[in-house]
């Protein structure tokens, strides 16, 4: 199989993922726009991201004169997991980067224990950039895993298929 078919091939799986990632990043520019709008809709932007993100105002990104609805890290990793998982399946690469990936997080590891036991205060800045690390480093363990196992999902159900046949 040729790069060009392994690239419409992983592209074509991680649609989902990419539609959950965008709808999350949406949603966290969506929810100060709505409020700046004094529109109801916006508690419910809000609590759609309430689970995955403490949303606490002061460690946020403010737009449209509201806090958005993930803080400056989150808002860094789910935005490099958008941008490197399309590129890593762009250029279909399937192959982990353990190392890579463990050097990328490492960074919002140390910020974010450090930050809770006190030692440090990080600005918003810092904590965007961290987690902008973190979800490249993110996408290069979990887009290669999730393409490898979809796609041994897919031959294992075309020969229990063929098997049928």
């Amino acid at each position: 199989m040729n790069n060009k078919t392994n690239r419409r091939k992983y592209m074509a799986m991680a649609i989902p993922v990419y539609l959950l990632l965008f709808f999350i990043l949406t949603d966290a520019f969506l929810a100060p726009y709505l409020e700046s709008r004094m529109l109801p809709e916006s508690r419910l932007c809000y609590a759609a991201l309430q689970h995955i993100c403490h949303q606490a105002p002061t460690r946020c990104f403010w737009v449209f004169g509201s806090n958005m609805a993930l803080c400056a890290r989150c808002f860094g990793i789910f935005m490099s997991l958008f941008l490197a998982g399309l590129i890593l399946g762009w250029s279909a690469t399937i192959k982990i980067r353990w190392k890579t990936a463990f050097f990328l997080i490492l960074p919002a590891l140390i910020d974010g224990t450090a930050g809770l036991l006190g030692l440090w205060k990080s600005g918003n800045i810092v904590r965007f950039l961290s987690g902008l690390m973190a979800g490249t480093g993110g996408a290069i363990a979990l887009f290669p895993m999730y393409y490898a196992f979809f796609s041994g999902l897919i031959l294992m159900l075309r020969k229990k298929q063929i098997a049928v046949e």
